[in-house]
């Protein structure tokens, strides 16, 4: 049987997981990544489908290797979802494996363990390269354990970054896993048999305490990245199961803030303007129902104070009628097609229309009060970010509404982006994928503030993305946020 894996890693990381796999009679075991379903078969076969649970992103992927498990007499938990996440419903788990290649191991994987399971997972990125974890959970909840195969760099960053070596330092570049640390200290190397060095990898509490030995947490598990991206409430965690009797399920167990932590936000850029008219309501109900992480749109103020959802200056682009914004009043903004039979929508529709988290764009004071007093009157500080290129409308806006969090997007930047954003008082700062440097997302994040690209409408741009270690893109297309999960 034939089909095409979904997974960044299978054939090496399965080869490299089946050496080191020493399962035993009883054990249950997760996978991430069902791919073709092909080990799912192998572990249904040695420890019985009851103890075996899968899970894929992709739900076509995941019918299809439903579809061949059933065909050779196995009915076991296929999850369509996302594997971060994990599947608290049927834990604790002796092994969790990835056959996908993440990041860095979530905090949700290590309390999904049983005191003793093993967590085996490809870890790494295009910079750095990858190899395979084999760690341990401790009773107090902390894992360790070690690289066990070499890491090893993908030849697909030179392709990734051909052309920007005048941008991307080389140092950085080539930089792999050594005796020096990195920049979060994430890396202690330890001597083995052979003389080989091979990196030993811990984690610590996911709540950040100290441990037994008063270190702070160092590790990839309790604190990925350093930040946590909260994820749309229910439509993020409610993952789809099938049970052995055929019937689908909806696992309805509560996940709490600290287990919805991705490594990588997808923001649908206008909605799907890539595929849908942009800053419609069509739009946005569909990167909702497409998975999106969050929603970026841009309003306006109308002649009579409507905050309608417009980009441009003026509607001529969007719309079938002519104009500024401005010089239009709400009536007449909603008379006009936004494509699609589409009416041009205001602020109220969009928040009554998804759930979504949303980063709305503002591009003046009035238009930025007129927000701020939307967000107070409804109390939608935890939903809505406000953005803006301005960092005086920034600064202006989060002394109106305290706690509101704010993203200062920048563009042409200079070295002094991330100044920029700290005295506008902004947590995220948006830049150009084309202008990023490694330079700049480094210092911004050890300043605390997380680093989002705009655009990327394309798989090259996301390798880019990710090789850069961005917390986020913005898109407009929804295969991007499928392929964003477990592209390394």
């Amino acid at each position: 049987m034939r089909a095409e894996p979904v997974s960044t890693a299978i054939s090496a990381a399965t080869r490299a997981i089946s050496e080191e796999l020493e399962v035993e009679d009883g054990h249950r075991v997760l996978e991430i990544g069902t791919g073709t379903g092909y080990s799912t078969a192998l572990m249904c076969h040695r420890l019985g489908e009851d103890n075996v649970t899968t899970i894929e992103v992709d739900p076509d992927v995941a019918a299809r290797a439903d579809t061949a498990l059933e065909a050779i007499g196995y009915s076991t938990w296929t999850v369509t979802g996302d594997g971060l996440l994990g599947f608290p419903r049927r834990a604790p788990y002796d092994w969790v494996i990835a056959t996908c290649g993440v990041r860095r191991i979530p905090s949700t994987w290590v309390r999904q363990t049983r005191p003793g399971g093993i967590i085996l997972a490809t870890i790494g990125s295009l910079l750095t390269g990858t190899g395979l974890a084999k760690v341990t959970v401790n009773d107090d909840g902390t894992a360790e354990g070690r690289f066990v195969t070499q890491l090893r760099r993908s030849r697909r960053i030179s392709r990734c970054l051909q052309g920007r070596a005048r941008r991307v330092p080389s140092q950085e570049v080539l930089r792999l896993y050594g005796t020096d640390r990195s920049r979060r200290g994430r890396r202690a190397w330890s001597s083995t048999g052979g003389g080989r060095a091979h990196p030993r990898v811990t984690a610590h509490r996911p709540d950040g305490t100290r441990g037994p030995d008063g270190k702070r947490p160092v590790g990839p598990f309790g604190a990925p990245h350093g930040r946590s991206h909260p994820v749309r409430g229910a439509l993020a965690c409610d993952l789809t199961a099938r049970g052995r009797s055929g019937h689908r399920d909806r696992a309805g167990a509560a996940v709490d803030g600290s287990e919805r932590t991705l490594t990588f936000l997808t923001i649908g850029h206008r909605g799907v303007m890539g595929v849908e008219p942009e800053n419609t309501l069509r739009s946005f109900v569909r990167a909702e129902r497409c998975g999106m992480d969050a929603i970026a749109l841009d309003v306006r103020l109308s002649k009579d104070g409507g905050l309608v959802v417009l980009h441009d200056e003026e509607v001529d682009r969007t719309t079938d009628g002519a104009g500024a914004v401005a010089e239009l009043t709400l009536a007449e903004l909603r008379e006009l097609d936004a494509g699609h039979g589409e009416r041009v929508p205001v602020l109220d529709e969009v928040l009554e229309a998804v759930r979504v988290p949303l980063q709305v764009s503002v591009r003046d004071e009035a238009a930025a009060g007129a927000l701020a007093e939307l967000v107070l009157r409804r109390d939608l500080s935890a939903r809505v970010e406000v953005a803006s290129h301005q960092e005086a409308v920034l600064a202006g806006t989060a002394r109106r509404v305290p706690g509101l969090r704010t993203i200062l997007y920048a563009d042409p930047h200079g070295t002094d982006v991330v100044e920029r954003a700290l005295a506008a008082h902004a947590r995220t700062v948006a830049l150009r994928l084309r202008r990023i440097t490694l330079e700049t997302v480094e210092a911004a994040h050890a300043a605390g503030l997380r680093v989002t690209g705009w655009t990327v409408d394309s798989l090259d741009q996301l390798r880019l993305a990710r090789a850069l270690e961005l917390d986020g893109a913005l898109t407009g297309f929804p295969e991007i946020r499928s392929t964003g999960r477990f592209t390394a």
